[in-house]
């Protein structure tokens, strides 16, 4: 009986936690089986796949860490270990205070010496060769 009920709690939990993770976007499901956060994330997830390109969807990342400061998380949309890079889909860059977080986020990438290609909506347009030349800039 107490299996059933711890069991019960892990999938409670594990619906608050997806709900929460998927709550701004439209759940879409790649071709690797994944679900991701937006129709843009699918084309990108689809597009690495597609390429052979190994990748790890949001990592787990600390981006700044200090004695006087706290350390700070963040989940980049990807993770590229053959190139060292992370990718970055900035969806929203419209609308100032998502611009402001993602400027913030960006400095403590560069403060910690990591890699990031960043994404846009224009990007989208013509995926393929954008992201291609990113990656290429990237590596």
């Amino acid at each position: 009986m107490t299996a059933f009920w711890f069991l019960a709690a892990v999938l409670v939990c594990l619906a608050i936690s997806t709900r929460r993770v998927f709550h701004r976007g439209r759940i879409c499901r790649t071709l690797r089986g994944e679900l991701v956060k937006s129709q843009a994330e699918k084309r990108i997830a689809d597009w690495l796949y597609l390429n052979h390109i190994e990748y790890r969807y949001e990592p787990l990342v600390y981006i700044a860490a200090g004695f006087l400061s706290r350390r700070t998380l963040a989940r980049p949309d990807f993770y590229l270990p053959r190139f060292g890079a992370y990718i970055e889909y900035w969806g929203l860059v419209n609308f100032a205070g998502y611009r402001k977080r993602m400027m913030r986020k960006l400095a403590h990438y560069h403060e910690r010496g990591l890699r990031v290609v960043s994404l846009y909506p224009s990007d989208m347009k013509n995926l393929p060769e954008n992201l291609s030349r990113k990656l290429e800039e990237a590596h």
